[in-house]
């Protein structure tokens, strides 16, 4: 949840990342499974609070190992700050969701292009 506090992206360019981009990892069980479409396809993200968000696996091999929002890696992580109560940009702590409840998400297979997340307590 706190890629954007990572190094830059383009080390050329010394061009800070958002400190919202955030990505999903998956555990490997997953990751090599058929569950998410392959890495760059796009699929639809409903959350348990209403929330859509367009997504894609990411990273790494072909398969991909992290969820991302492809359009603004930034969203990811402001959705989840918001969840927790944080302010955008700021830092999130393994504290903060233990505070909060849930230290993992859950996501539902609807059908090929359509998924659930669940992050409710």
């Amino acid at each position: 949840m706190n890629w954007g506090f990572a190094s830059p992206r383009n080390k050329n360019t010394k061009k800070p990342r958002d400190q919202n981009d955030a990505y999903i990892q998956l555990p490997s069980t997953i990751y090599k499974s058929d569950f998410f479409p392959l890495k760059g396809i796009h699929f639809t993200v409903s959350t348990d609070d209403g929330v859509t968000l367009i997504c894609t696996r990411a990273q790494k091999d072909w398969r991909g190992h992290a969820i991302e929002t492809p359009h603004d890696n930034s969203s990811l992580g402001e959705y989840f700050r918001n969840r927790l109560g944080l302010a955008n940009g700021q830092l999130i702590t393994k504290e903060h969701l233990i505070r909060y409840g849930r230290t993992d998400v859950t996501f539902y297979k609807v059908d090929e292009e359509n998924y659930y997340m669940d992050f409710s307590v």
